[in-house]
């Protein structure tokens, strides 16, 4: 299966009956359409795709958005409530747990062909929005408020925490670097 891309929205390609069969992916309404050639594919998805967007405004309706945010995944017991517990060690929602560690492996398996300096570069841009997000930190606000000190220190304490844990995985992957550059 090839798969298409425009504006958000993902589409299969599949060949069936000598013809190319395009469908969108991930959403509520069923969409297809087809061509004959593999140069014509990328078009006939597009078109696919604005012909969705356009019949939606025209009859006033919301056109299904391809990802909500939301998912429900499905988990043995003991790994819910593994997970359930690290949330709570980490002062994290389930979800906000689940979300960092999906994010975590997407960005490691990212990481095994990035430069290492880019690497850590990344990891503490990364570090420094969740500590600023943990801490309610606001460079805006008046230092001179009386819990700004203790803002910075929280703030300080989940950056080190948070590239303490993702140095090892960078040494790792520059050995891994070099040896394939």
């Amino acid at each position: 299966m090839t798969v298409l891309t425009y504006k958000g929205y993902q589409g299969a390609v599949t060949f069936e009956d000598g013809r190319l069969l395009i469908q969108v992916l991930h959403v509520d309404d069923f969409l297809t359409s087809e061509c004959d050639k593999a140069s014509e594919a990328q078009q006939t998805f597009e078109d696919l795709v604005e012909g969705y967007l356009e019949t939606c405004r025209l009859v006033g309706k919301e056109p299904s958005k391809p990802f909500k945010g939301s998912l429900n995944v499905r988990m043995l017991p003991e790994l819910h409530r593994k997970a359930a517990m690290a949330a709570t060690r980490c002062g994290e929602t389930l979800n906000a747990w689940i979300s960092r560690a999906i994010e975590e492996k997407l960005n490691s398996d990212a990481a095994k062909n990035q430069n290492p300096v880019d690497q850590l570069a990344q990891i503490l841009r990364v570090a420094a929005e969740r500590a600023q997000q943990r801490s309610d930190f606001s460079p805006k606000r008046d230092v001179s408020q009386h819990h700004s000190l203790l803002d910075l220190t929280v703030r300080r304490e989940v950056l080190v925490a948070d590239v303490s844990e993702r140095i090892p995985v960078v040494l790792q992957n520059q050995m891994a670097w070099q040896v394939k550059h």
